[in-house]
């Protein structure tokens, strides 16, 4: 593979974490993160590149992968596999609540863990439907967007937005000169855009009108460069017209 995929590992056993980073190595796969426990694999998550977590239920400290799923699940910006020892149905019912995009039991081959790690990311970058948007402060009546500013609602015209930016729970929408903060998460408010928005990157979404350059790794928006993340880079490409 010429690109990387970034792995985040969260397992507490070393052997099983030294027989994942094998079979990843093999197929071209790149690890980006370890934790044992699922506090610091979060505060890891938050700030890195990641483009799967693989993690295992059952983990050291207070909390255990079901948590951090939740967490994962929340942000919305990331797919994740399920990695346990367990396969008895309370377990796995308990596990499905946060919609994992995959489940592997312990011990499992090589092809087993491609083939999880290649249809979870392929769904994440693909999803053809998806939830309801929750329900936010912000309302679209035809081409435009009302956004909650203080007290007041502000309108917006959608194609004036350049790109969207997730910070956690909220989002800042550049416009042309200016900047708007609003508490939305990335892919509820991406369900209220026309289809030429389009997410390049876990925290990114840009508008393909006002994209001026696609590189390597990056395209430019209205001068600001911009990340493409390898889980959403086929996605792009089919979604624009090259001669």
């Amino acid at each position: 593979m010429s690109e990387k995929i970034n792995i985040y590992i969260v397992e507490d056993e070393a052997i099983t974490v030294a027989t994942i980073k094998s079979y990843l190595h093999q197929v071209g796969y790149e690890v980006c993160g370890v934790a044992d426990e699922a506090t610091a694999a979060w505060k890891d998550i938050q700030s890195m590149e990641v483009d799967l977590a693989i993690l295992d239920i059952n983990l050291i400290g207070e909390k255990d992968g079901i948590w951090l799923a939740q967490k994962i699940h929340e942000l919305g910006t990331i797919p994740f596999v399920f990695l346990t020892a367990y396969g008895d149905r309370k377990t796995v019912e308990s596990a499905l609540t946060f919609k994992p995009d995959g489940y592997l039991i312990k011990p499992f081959e090589e092809m087993e863990l491609y083939t999880a790690i290649k249809i979870a990311l392929e769904a994440f970058a693909n999803r053809s439907t998806s939830p309801p948007p929750a329900e936010t402060d912000n309302m679209m009546v035809n081409e435009s967007l009302f956004i909650k500013d203080e007290h007041i609602l502000v309108k917006l015209t959608v194609d004036e937005i350049q790109f969207v930016k997730s910070d956690g729970n909220y989002l800042e929408l550049h416009l042309s000169g200016k900047r708007h903060l609003i508490r939305s998460k990335l892919v509820d408010f991406a369900q209220r855009l026309p289809a030429n928005f389009i997410q390049v990157h876990q925290r990114y979404l840009v508008n393909l009108s006002k994209v001026e350059v696609i590189g390597n790794g990056y395209l430019t928006v209205v001068g600001k460069e911009i990340p493409i993340s390898k889980t959403f880079k086929d996605n792009l490409f089919r979604s624009i017209k090259t001669i």
